[in-house]
């Protein structure tokens, strides 16, 4: 039975193991426009962590020496693909202090972590705070959080529920509309000692049709 199970591990470690290899070739051609490897780039933090667990259980286990390769090799491309996401990026000080800090923030509509999310943007403190996928009462919560960051007038915020777009600014702004043909576009012209600046909060579809996707890239890059 020892040794059953023991053949049956190191089949599924080698076979994990070329089957992430190859995910990682494929993802060089045909890339996102196939669909398996689409999905699987949002997974592969989750399918890098898996290999990690795999790799241990092969060096743990005499009997599985000749998977250790198997698992090294795409293991090690992963994590060289994935480092620049999750190693903390150096602080830069600008040239000048005259400048203008902009936030960009997917909240992930499912995701109901006020406190954690409020932390983030405390911790870069932006003058112009974009935020993506946020619910009425999502929004409204948020809107009481950083109260002391942001004048709560209705001339320093701009929401809109059907798109589900929020900016924040220091300055004050002119809502200007909301357009859909090129994604969900929240667009505003903040008041700065620059002068005004025209603020468009982009929110591109997902893309599940390529053909949609494109055609909103398109449209946003000609306007």
């Amino acid at each position: 039975m020892r040794r059953f199970v023991v053949v049956m591990v190191q089949y599924t470690l080698i076979i994990s193991g070329i089957g992430s290899l190859t995910f990682y070739l494929l993802r060089w051609w045909p890339g996102d426009s196939f669909i398996p490897v689409r999905f699987l780039n949002y997974a592969m933090p989750w399918l890098f962590g898996g290999l990690i667990s795999m790799l241990v259980i092969a060096l743990l286990i005499p009997e599985c020496r000749n998977c250790r390769l198997f698992l090294a090799i795409p293991t090690l491309l992963l994590g060289l693909t994935l480092v620049p996401f999750i190693t903390p990026s150096p602080m830069v000080e600008p040239a000048s202090q005259d400048v203008l800090k902009v936030m960009s923030y997917n909240v992930c509509r499912p995701n109901k972590r006020i406190t954690s999310i409020t932390e983030v943007i405390r911790s870069v403190n932006p003058d112009l705070l974009l935020l993506h996928d946020v619910n009425p009462d999502f929004a409204e919560n948020l809107i009481s959080q950083v109260s002391d960051l942001y004048p709560s007038e209705d001339k320093h915020l701009a929401y809109d529920q059907a798109s589900r777009q929020l900016i924040f600014s220091q300055f004050q702004l002119a809502r200007q509309e909301v357009t859909w043909k090129q994604g969900r576009v929240l667009k505003v012209i903040i008041e700065t000692s620059y002068g005004p600046i025209h603020v468009w909060n982009v929110h591109i579809s997902q893309p599940l049709d390529w053909g949609q996707h494109d055609r909103e890239l398109a449209l946003l890059a000609d306007a």
